[in-house]
């Protein structure tokens, strides 16, 4: 009989951090409950893991057999579960859940049994929740799930059992409205989307980009389907400039890709790199902040390299979370989230639960960008630029900003304000008739200020 919960109950189960094989991080906070029971599938209690700040504290999300648990992380080792929201199905058939988060909602799908889209308003959080939607008419099941923040629209990929990726408007966050069904790129397991531009993890079918502006003609702006260690194309991530992105096809013993994708129309693999803890090691997910490259690989935990130079990553940490040494089937480190400002990294190992982790040694990375003393930096593009450029900037919560075009001479040609989502934003700026040369784009966030380059010209 599957065991329900509380909203305010809290096992927590301690592994010592001197039980895990760790290098430059070490363990904060672990919640690992063994009622809950294993998938017949893969023997995985847990599966994937999200993050986001509220009201000034820092949270963190993880999916079992059971349903979603949201902890209160802030405290560190004090941590506490904070909502419990039970799984439309519950058991052992449930291998897999995922979690997207926009505005104050948690966005959680399943991809087997009679599954829902449910939303969790945590806008109240630590103190309260509520489910706001349950619902199976649009979305019943989904393999993974992504949102772009900078437009207001939510990914849903695999929907429904479909080779597909369904779109949908979170206009009002509390009821996402159906854009379009996407299929035209094959089976797309994941994908990773700023800004309208949407690159997806085609399966069996390498890396699609697509333009979703006009959500009703989505258009191909590029692809890559023939690389090294070609296999299943599982996931990825775009750096914060927006010329490399990592993919990890999900094969054992095969490599993470970086590609150069400055050019869409022609990706190019400029490396390959792996784990170098076993033969058979498997990379399942990625995030990026700034330089450095956050893994979640099975059965090898944390994985952390500096890509500062993409032709030759470097690997400065990691952390075991999965005890046993074998490396066949698919076990261990499912999701890891690398967006919080404290640093801290979360990891959702399938057996073991949350991990929450903080870095030891901060200069062991060559080029980290993000770092509690430096939170924001502007990347603009295209350069030189004419009619419009591209800033994007990552924040770690919503914040007001600032904006102003600057000549050299020091005048204001360009005065704007923006509101900046949490996590990656990518902004449009509509040149007027200014004339060639060199502009500063100037930004105030919170008390910083921050600058970056822009060429434009005519």
């Amino acid at each position: 009989m599957i065991k329900q919960y509380l909203t305010c109950l809290v096992v927590v189960f301690a592994i010592k951090a001197n039980s895990q094989t760790a290098w430059n991080y070490e363990l904060v906070y672990n919640w690992n409950d063994t009622t809950i029971i294993g998938t017949w599938a893969y023997n995985n209690v847990y599966n994937s893991v999200y993050g986001f700040v509220m009201n000034g504290r820092e949270f963190a999300v993880i999916g079992s057999t059971d349903g979603t648990h949201i902890f209160d992380i802030t405290d560190g080792a004090n941590s506490t579960m904070v909502a419990y929201v039970p799984g439309r199905e519950q058991g052992d058939n449930i291998v897999h859940r995922e979690y997207n988060y926009y505005s104050g909602y948690v966005y959680a799908v399943t991809d087997e049994g009679d599954g829902s889209l449910q939303i969790i308003d945590c806008n109240q959080l630590p103190g309260s929740f509520s489910l706001v939607y349950d619902e199976d008419s649009l979305i019943k099941t989904s393999h993974t799930v992504e949102v772009d923040t900078v437009n207001a629209k939510i990914y849903f990929n695999i929907a429904n059992h479909q080779s597909n990726v369904v779109v949908c408007s979170l206009a009002d966050p509390e009821d996402p409205q159906l854009l379009v069904e996407y299929i035209n790129a094959g089976s797309i397991h994941d994908c990773y989307v700023v800004n309208d531009t949407a690159f997806l993890n085609a399966s069996n079918n390498g890396m699609h980009v697509v333009d979703f502006s006009d959500a009703q003609n989505p258009v191909e702006l590029g692809s890559i389907t023939n690389y090294p260690f070609m296999g299943y194309n599982h996931s990825g991530w775009r750096n914060l400039a927006g010329d490399i992105y990592l993919m990890c096809d999900e094969n054992h013993g095969y490599e993470v890709k970086v590609l150069d994708v400055s050019d869409l129309t022609d990706i190019q693999t400029l490396s390959t790199f792996t784990s170098g803890v076993d033969s058979n090691s498997v990379p399942h997910n990625v995030q990026m902040r700034g330089d450095v490259a956050y893994f979640s690989y099975y059965h090898d935990g944390l994985q952390v390299f500096d890509i500062a130079d993409p032709a030759n990553p470097v690997k400065i940490g990691y952390y075991d979370t999965y005890s046993p040494t074998d490396h066949d089937s698919y076990r261990g480190a499912w999701g890891v989230y690398a967006g919080l400002p404290s640093g801290r990294i979360l990891i959702s190992d399938m057996q073991y639960g949350l991990f929450v982790l903080q870095e030891i040694d901060t200069t062991l990375s060559i080029a980290n960008e993000i770092r509690d003393s430096d939170h924001y930096k502007i990347n603009t593009y295209p350069q030189p630029a004419s009619g419009f450029f591209m800033a994007e900037i990552f924040t770690h919560q919503q914040v007001d900003a600032v904006f102003s075009l600057v000549d050299l001479q020091g005048r204001i040609v360009l005065n704007l304000e923006k509101q900046l989502h949490q996590g990656n934003n990518s902004l449009r700026f509509d040149l007027p008739q200014i004339e060639s040369g060199i502009y500063l784009l100037k930004a105030k966030i919170d008390d910083q200020n921050i600058s970056s380059k822009i060429v434009i010209a005519k």
